[in-house]
């Protein structure tokens, strides 16, 4: 079982966990969902979509998010988030996160729309070493397109710059996107 991506929307307060092997919801016996360590409960689970929603209202913490599921079988698993859920109460210095990528697989020319919190502030966007061009327009605070550039196949982070930034560089980000090869 693994978590591929996961979403956060803060306005509603909802966030959306994708796994991948996740067990049908009749094998299940418990599950806990953390962000952060701090506990969390789920809303629904769907073993058709893979995907977990859960309310954060309250939640305070950042950091990981952890599945742990006790099968009726006894056995456990458990899932950890390779990227950190980022709260809407933490400040960051006040710039731009990004936590997930959908998809996370693209190839140059395709758009993939970057989820987060104030990305509304963003002035620029690299893809490793390469700027994207034009992509300082976020849709909203939470979510942002940008378009693949052409570069050659492998995994990059994502890097942002903020407004509010100065003229001090980039934060990487833990979110990754891998680039393959460009379709004919």
């Amino acid at each position: 079982m693994e978590i591929s991506h996961f979403s956060v929307d803060h306005a509603s307060q909802m966030l959306t966990i994708y796994m991948e092997g996740m067990p049908l919801p009749g094998d299940i016996q418990t599950t806990q969902i953390s962000a952060g360590g701090q506990e969390i409960g789920y809303i629904r689970m769907s073993a058709g979509d893979q995907t977990i929603l859960c309310s954060v209202a309250g939640v305070t913490r950042s950091g990981k998010i952890m599945v742990v599921m006790e099968l009726v079988d006894g056995n456990l698993l458990q899932a950890w988030s390779s990227e950190e859920y980022v709260t809407n109460s933490d400040d960051h210095g006040a710039q731009p996160v990004v936590n997930g990528a959908i998809p996370q697989e693209a190839a140059p020319g395709d758009m993939v729309t970057l989820r987060g919190i104030r990305l509304k502030q963003v002035s620029r966007v690299a893809l490793g070493p390469r700027t994207i061009p034009n992509s300082g327009a976020a849709q909203s605070d939470t979510s942002m397109r940008i378009r693949i550039p052409d570069m050659s196949p492998g995994t990059y982070s994502v890097i942002l710059w903020g407004k509010l930034s100065g003229s001090g560089g980039g934060r990487t980000s833990a979110v990754r996107i891998e680039v393959t090869k460009k379709r004919d």
